[in-house]
Order: C-alpha cells, then sequence, then structure tokens
C-alpha cells in the first residue's frame, strides 16, 4: 500500500529545544550504557543512576503509551541515591529562558505505597542546589496535582499548580508546563488543562545540579515510575505547538494499519491452531518496526471454529520525511 506523511504528521518542533532525550528513538536510548543520550544537538546527556534502566514494554494500543522507557527504580522516600538522571549542561543551554520555558514530557507515576505521603517527586530540578534559581516540576505534595516553581536566585517566584487532580497513577500521559513571563500553562496529552497569570520566568545563572528523577532538596522522595521521552525549550511554546509535539511522540505517531487475513484461507476445527505471520517492507529510505494486533485470539495464533480472524498490523515508519509519497508491501502467510 502507499502512504504520505500529512503537515498534521510534522515533526516534534525543534525551534528553542535544548534538552530532547528519547528512550524509544535508539540514538537516544542507553541501551546497555548508562547515558541517555541527549539529541537536541546540545549535548546534555542524562548519567543514569544505579537502578535507573531502560525497558520495553511493547506498544498499548488503548493507552497510547510510548514503546520504550527507562524505569526508575527508587525505593519511595527513600534518599534519592538509586533512581534519577543527571543532565549535563556542558553546553550552558540551561542557563537562559529570557523567551520563556517549556517542558513536556512522558510520564507513568507508580502508585504510591503510602498515598499520603508528601514526597514531591520530580520530573525535573534543574538550579544550582535548593532553592537556587531552581525550576522545579513536581508532583505537589501528596496530591495528584502537577506543581512547577521557579527561582530568582534564592527568591521564589511562586507556584503554579494544576487547579485539579491531573495525574492517573499506573497511566502514561505526556505531562508538561510552558511561561512566558505572563501565563503559565499545564499541559496533558497536548491540551491545555490549566492556565493562570504568573510573572516569574527562571533567572539566568549557570545551573549545576540538574535532574531528571530527583529533587535538590533532600527531604524530598525520589520519582517512582518511568519516564520515556522529556522535551526542555528555551521558549514558550504555543498550544498548537505543543499539540504538535503530542501528536508526533504517541505510539500513533507514523502509524498505520494494514488489516490482513481474508486471503490467508479458511480454518477448520476448533483444534486447527494456525500462526499467522504478517510483514510489511520498509519504505526507500527509511526503516519499520511492525507491531501486531489480533481481534480474535492470543497475538499471531488462531484457534476457531470455522471462523476465519483477522489480523492487524501496525508498522511504525522512521527516516521518512514529510510530504513525501512512499509504497511499501504487507505479506501474510499462515503455518
Amino acid at each position: 500500500f502507499a502512504f504520505q506523511i500529512s503537515s498534521a504528521q510534522a515533526a516534534v518542533i525543534q525551534n528553542g529545544l535544548i534538552l530532547a532525550l528519547d528512550a524509544t528513538n535508539p540514538s537516544s536510548n542507553p541501551g546497555s550504557t548508562t547515558t541517555w543520550t541527549d539529541i537536541s544537538g546540545y549535548g546534555n546527556n542524562g548519567a543514569l543512576a544505579s537502578l535507573t534502566t531502560p525497558v520495553s514494554d511493547g506498544p498499548n494500543f488503548t493507552n497510547n503509551y510510548p514503546i520504550t522507557s527507562i524505569k526508575f527504580a527508587s525505593t519511595e522516600n527513600s534518599n534519592q541515591s538509586t533512581g534519577y538522571a543527571t543532565i549535563s549542561n556542558s553546553s550552558n543551554m540551561l542557563d537562559t529562558f529570557t523567551a520563556g520555558i517549556t517542558v513536556l514530557a512522558w510520564v507513568d507515576f507508580e502508585t504510591p505505597t503510602a498515598v499520603n505521603a508528601c514526597n514531591w517527586e520530580r520530573i525535573i530540578d534543574i538550579g544550582k542546589g535548593a532553592a537556587s534559581s531552581s525550576v522545579v516540576f513536581a508532583r505537589n505534595c501528596s496530591n495528584k496535582t502537577l506543581t512547577i516553581e521557579t527561582y530568582n536566585g534564592t527568591t521564589t517566584n511562586g507556584y503554579c499548580t494544576s487547579g485539579s487532580d491531573i495525574i492517573d497513577f499506573g497511566l502514561w500521559h505526556n505531562y508538561g508546563f510552558s511561561m512566558d513571563g505572563t501565563t503559565c500553562t499545564i499541559y496533558r496529552d497536548g491540551t491545555a488543562f490549566y492556565s493562570v497569570a504568573y510573572s516569574g520566568k527562571p533567572d539566568t545563572a549557570h545551573r549545576t545540579l540538574n535532574y531528571i528523577g530527583k529533587s535538590n532538596w533532600s527531604a524530598d522522595a525520589p520519582f517512582q515510575g518511568r519516564m520515556s521521552q522529556v522535551l526542555i525549550y528555551n521558549r514558550a511554546l504555543s498550544t498548537s505547538e505543543v499539540a504538535q509535539n503530542y501528536a508526533q511522540t504517541s505510539i500513533y505517531a507514523n502509524t498505520f494499519t494494514s488489516t490482513v487475513g481474508g486471503s490467508l484461507g479458511s480454518i477448520g476445527a476448533t483444534s486447527d491452531s494456525r500462526t499467522v505471520v504478517a510483514s510489511v517492507s520498509a519504505p526507500a529510505g527509511g526503516a519499520v518496526t511492525p507491531y501486531y494486533l489480533q481481534t480474535s485470539d492470543t497475538v499471531n495464533a488462531f484457534v476457531v471454529g470455522g471462523t476465519l480472524g483477522t489480523v492487524s498490523l501496525t508498522p511504525e515508519f522512521t527516516g521518512i520525511i514529510t510530504g513525501n509519497l512512499y509504497n511499501t508491501t504487507t505479506t501474510t502467510s499462515k503455518s
């Protein structure tokens, strides 16, 4: 079949992008190393602590979640010594936010054991230490709300907190915020969730203590759960830009479904178990990873009586260019 990447499926916004850690991208994923590579071009790599590891879950088409993520295996209310990532600021790009700031992250908060514990677990915490030119993006105490706090030197600019519960424990969401010096907007899954007047912005300072999943305040608990992507911009993205980024980083980005089955032949008795093999060719200049859904039985196998099931092959294409037309072939067979 043929497909074309439309403008609605344009790439992640690059203008102002100063940190891009993406576990779903082989160029960024740590693999067997401890380096979560920044693919923004600025070299702000993340160094993983001992119990912070890549994991692969396979796609979940009902929850939109990313395929590969980083597991933060800290113990709740621990001293944060095991599960986090330290962000390099070798390019000094985390120092200046005169045009505002945007942070977007794919996050799965683990359900806390001590539900009422005041954890303040961090998505990010960048600065020079506790309450020192800090930018904090965290779960608010024991609540399901998210809070952003920025500092001008050692003076807080105040809180920007989602007005109602935004966190779903145990489920993937794309959480984020932007602030431009007049307004702070909190996002979930590409949509503005809460917006409030906020006159502060991060001050200009050389930030040397920068973390994902860890606080600069020693009393705070570490992040528990998984993250797949963390993006930081040195400007405030528009609502349409945030929506575009969400569309490009969900499981459905650059995927196309081809349903096959009718040409596979009939299946007879209930004991007739067949395995369906489906494949899709990569387009010229690109690569493909196939994912499977089956509408009749367990993945890739049929145990049905007289009824032919269907298998949906959903390939994810990479290395392809917006606006170009590509051709690829889907083939199936049965054993």
